[in-house]
């Protein structure tokens, strides 16, 4: 496999060939080699088997490639239905197919998307009784308990598993479902639902501890640009108890003149706003040619962020560039520009997007 070599004092690590092309791939599918792993509409099996003849017949590492990133677009869509088992098997595949292209980035992505859906899989099989026991009475209160947990805390889709808390046998967790319908917009309203989430995390299940403190975060967070310098170190202090792991989004660009990237849990977008488009973007081992796209979708074979992120807990740290690189954060994405309008060229900038995660 052919390696492009990057200038080791700007960046610091190589970019696989594959990576540069991983875009050109996505937006024109079966560029190379086809990309057809069914329709939406067949059944997974068919999807995933369709998947395996494409991987039996790979003949070169592009043609590895490619499957590996159909694995994972495969993957990210099995995950939506909510096939956890179906996603850590398109995931495998995709992971050996990463193997045999000598992709790095793909490899890692394939990890990721492997122990996320057999994670999913393993809380589902826990639950599945109490699924199929409100199949059977929609009105059972302590299946509904159970079920509303898991696709609000393991799963975090809260459109969900809401109704069920709402109708669940917790009188204290039925209050808080109440309060979460009403999805408060005021600062003061996002840190009591905060405190309420913390209050009963502290009285309730210790297993279930981390899960629901995270809940709390996710309105602190909310609350946080809102409020005066004084609060908001108040409230950052209660932040900082609450268990979290950190996820680092690293970017190396060439920057001349002026851009800004914008990320939200979907996708990521980049504006260029004077001069010329970047010559050189990696972000974690992926090349973004935004001559081509401007868009580039969160998910699959592209996902930069991962699953369960806040994303209002961006810090940012700039290591190299000579220019003023800005942060800006709404509660539904971040904006970072950089802005190197003064003459002279291009500037060669590297930075840091710490997150936490949960």
């Amino acid at each position: 496999m052919a390696r492009c070599q990057c200038d080791p004092g700007m960046f610091r690590f190589t970019v696989s060939y594959a990576s540069r092309v991983i875009l050109c791939l996505l937006i024109t599918p079966g560029v190379i080699y086809s990309a057809d792993t069914k329709s939406k509409t067949a059944a997974p099996e068919e999807r995933l088997e369709s998947l395996r003849t494409l991987m039996q017949s790979a003949q070169t590492p592009q043609q590895a490639f490619e499957v590996s990133v159909i694995g994972l677009d495969l993957a990210d869509d099995l995950l939506k239905q909510k096939l956890f088992s179906d996603a850590a098997k398109a995931a495998a595949i995709s992971k050996t197919a990463a193997k045999n292209a000598d992709n790095s980035y793909l490899y890692q992505s394939s990890l990721y998307y492997s122990k996320y859906a057999l994670g999913l899989d393993a809380d589902y099989r826990e639950v599945e009784k109490s699924l199929k026991a409100l199949k059977a009475d929609p009105k059972d209160r302590d299946a509904a308990l159970a079920a509303g947990f898991f696709y609000c805390l393991q799963n975090w889709d809260w459109n969900q598993g809401l109704p069920l808390l709402k109708r669940c046998s917790d009188a204290s967790l039925v209050s808080l479902a109440n309060r979460e319908q009403e999805f408060p917009s005021i600062a003061a309203d996002q840190i009591k639902l905060g405190d309420l989430w913390a209050k009963y995390a502290a009285e309730g299940d210790p297993q279930l501890k981390t899960a629901l403190l995270q809940r709390a975060k996710f309105w602190y967070l909310k609350a946080l640009p809102q409020l005066p310098v004084l609060e908001q170190a108040a409230l950052v202090k209660r932040i900082k108890r609450i268990p979290k792991k950190t996820f680092q989004l690293n970017i190396a660009v060439r920057i001349d003149g002026s851009d800004t990237l914008t990320l939200s849990e979907d996708r990521l977008t980049w504006r260029n706003h004077a001069y010329r488009y970047p010559s050189i973007l990696i972000m974690n081992g992926i090349e973004w040619k935004t001559t081509q796209t401007q868009v580039l979708a969160n998910q699959g074979g592209t996902r930069v962020l991962p699953h369960h992120i806040h994303l209002t807990s961006v810090r940012l740290k700039k290591q190299r560039g000579r220019g003023p690189v800005s942060l800006k954060v709404t509660e539904s994405q971040i904006q970072v520009t950089f802005d190197d309008s003064k003459p002279g060229g291009a500037s060669h900038y590297v930075i840091v997007l710490s997150f936490d995660t949960f």
